[in-house]
């Protein structure tokens, strides 16, 4: 008998024992999704707008220098404009359009290795940046007319022409270090 009681006593502390700790994983999962979302929309704060249509229009926080930095500001406003168009942030989307088509340049040094590595793509390669200069400017257009099909377009257009390029020419550049 006094073996059953202490058994029966055992579970009995065993379940409350596993239901606080169900509790308590569904408290932390609850704080931690709660985090997640502060976090995200922390995130998002951070990426919004520093411009306005129709102030002079901004670049990226890389230096003038290599090209890669460039390519990973430019990673990251294509990321910004992504989360913009999800919000129906139409100035958030306009104004890193404007950062990817007023990118930094390369410096003197760069541009040599540059085109040491295109030879005689060179011309196609500069073709390849304008185009999307000028897709980055057409969408932060459509954008700022807060026209959504239009903006997709565009955004389209720019994103093709960034695969395009890097789909040709990122092996050439990356080979020569």
């Amino acid at each position: 008998m006094k073996s059953t009681i202490i058994g029966t006593l055992s579970l009995s502390v065993l379940t409350l024992a596993g239901l606080g700790l169900a509790s308590c994983e569904k408290e932390d999962k609850k704080n931690t999704e709660t985090k997640q979302e502060a976090l995200q929309e922390k995130n998002i704060a951070e990426q919004a707008p520093t411009q306005t249509p129709g102030q002079a229009p901004t670049t990226t926080a890389a230096a003038p220098g290599k090209l890669k930095a460039i390519m990973v500001d430019l990673g990251t406003e294509m990321n910004t404009l992504q989360s913009g168009l999800w919000l129906e942030n139409y100035d958030m989307v306009s104004t890193s359009a404007m950062k990817i088509a007023n990118h930094p340049k390369v410096s003197d040094a760069e541009k040599v290795r540059v085109k040491t590595a295109m030879g005689e793509d060179m011309g196609a390669f500069v073709a390849m940046d304008k185009m999307v200069h000028e897709g980055a400017v057409t969408l932060s257009e459509a954008a700022t007319s807060k026209d959504m099909p239009k903006t997709l377009d565009a955004l389209a257009a720019l994103q093709k022409n960034c695969v395009t390029c890097h789909s040709i020419f990122r092996s050439r550049l990356a080979a020569t270090k």
